[in-house]
């Protein structure tokens, strides 16, 4: 439970893992309102137990995260040559 982490001690708790975590659970609160945002039932936050394993084992997670969002990246890069590519092929099957 992270409440017994405050003031935050890095020791146990890496701020990246926080951060990484933190869009998880905005993700999560943002589900619970309605068609338009609508600020979700306090209880939600109160009652929240964020998982802290420990240091280490965090450190793994964003390695892992950092990893899969290289890749991302790269994929993105990617579409965008191939994009490019369709675009210059079709200009010049047009003649243009």
């Amino acid at each position: 439970n992270i409440a017994g982490l405050y003031p935050l001690n890095i020791k146990k708790l890496n701020p990246e893992y926080l951060f990484f975590i933190s869009h998880t659970l905005y993700n999560e609160f943002l589900r619970l309102g309605s068609e338009k945002f609508r600020m979700a039932n306090l209880s939600f936050v109160k009652n929240l137990e964020i998982p802290v394993p420990d240091i280490e084992h965090q450190k793994k997670i964003i390695n892992q995260i950092k990893k899969e969002m290289e890749v991302i990246d790269q994929n993105k890069k990617l579409i965008e040559i191939f994009k490019n590519k369709i675009k210059e092929k079709i200009a010049e099957v047009w003649g243009e």
